[in-house]
């Protein structure tokens, strides 16, 4: 048996994979690996709480590579500092000798990616930041995309093309990269710890990075929802969002959505009614099967104010202590033969 591994997406799909390769036709099989899980970072850091496991994750998108650069001995900000943030780190240089060695025009996906970090999702409005044509630009997001740098969504229920899709940076090394370290180049050349700059914006930051790991973690069925979802992702629609839509329809005729909103602070009670209330309005917005569905709704958040309290009432509440516990096949915070999940019928 002979197994090929290699890093570089591109080169293994063109010189290994492609027509002009003495391999082509020839591979049993192919596998793409992806990224670690968010729960595995606990074994790489077992001292570090999960507030420390997320601000890791949210900066080197769990590739092990880049995890080994961080020691367990340090805590996150000294971390960040030696091994990202100083000139000639390994981290520091990455994005650069990738997106080099990944395409032929590097410096027009530099710009992309820093106008996408910027605020610029729709491709309109990426054309017009760049100056890019829409269609040059559309073959080098497809590129992006195909290498795992960026993706598109749309509204969670809405399917097929539309106008409301927007792009993201999906890999959180270069989100970070593009975010903090680009803009601040200069700085780090100049050896000019940024450190306290970042630490003052990157709760901001991490709000986003929290919301992503949610819904991923809801997808793979590590939170329990009251029901395992076909689809999970956020909604928007005009001025309106919502966080996490997921739904299910089963055979049966029955259809179930999961309203949640995820918050990267600590919530108190007060907090919590207001954002319940919002939710509730909002997710009659939500145009899929109204008549007829079953309704949860959810909360998460660093902290929760009596979340025992709302699990009670049929809340769906987590917090940082929840996000590492093995999946449950209840609700937590309810016996398993009396399930109490908040639900409401149009």
């Amino acid at each position: 048996m002979l197994i090929l591994s290699g890093s570089s997406i591109g080169m293994m799909e063109t010189e290994v994979l492609g027509y002009k390769s003495p391999l082509y036709g020839r591979r049993s099989g192919q596998w793409r690996l992806d990224k670690l899980n968010f729960e595995h970072l606990a074994d790489f850091f077992p001292k570090y709480t999960t507030n420390e496991l997320i601000q890791v994750y949210g900066c080197m998108d769990n590739i092990p590579e880049y995890i080994l650069k961080f020691s367990p001995d340090l805590d996150f900000w000294e971390n960040l500092r030696t091994n990202f943030l100083s000139k000639g780190s390994f981290l520091y240089e990455e994005a650069d000798i990738l997106l080099r060695g990944a395409f032929r025009e590097p410096r027009n996906y530099m710009f992309i990616l820093k106008t996408i970090a910027e605020g610029s999702r729709k491709l309109s409005e990426i054309a017009n930041a760049t100056g890019i044509d829409k269609g040059a630009l559309s073959r080098y997001l497809h590129n992006l995309r195909r290498v795992g740098i960026v993706d598109s969504e749309l509204p969670a229920t809405v399917a097929g093309k539309s106008k409301r899709s927007l792009y993201k940076i999906k890999d959180n090394y270069f989100k970070f990269y593009f975010r903090f370290v680009l803009p601040n180049k200069n700085n780090i050349e100049a050896e000019i710890d940024i450190t306290p700059k970042i630490e003052k914006e990157y709760d901001q930051y991490l709000g986003f990075v929290f919301e992503e790991l949610i819904r991923d973690l809801i997808r793979r069925r590590r939170l329990n929802i009251g029901f395992s979802p076909d689809d999970c992702g956020a909604w928007w629609y005009r001025g309106d969002e919502i966080d996490i839509i997921a739904t299910r329809a089963d055979t049966d005729g029955s259809m179930q959505l999961f309203a949640g909103e995820v918050k990267w602070s600590n919530l108190s009670r007060h907090d919590v009614t207001r954002i319940l209330d919002k939710l509730h309005r909002k997710s009659d917005l939500v145009k899929w099967h109204n008549d007829t569905r079953h309704e949860y709704y959810g909360i998460i958040a660093k902290r929760i104010e009596d979340q025992e309290a709302l699990r009670s009432g049929g809340v769906y509440a987590f917090d940082l202590e929840d996000i590492l516990s093995r999946p449950t096949s209840h609700y937590p915070g309810t016996p398993l033969d009396h399930p109490k999940p908040f639900r409401r019928q149009h």
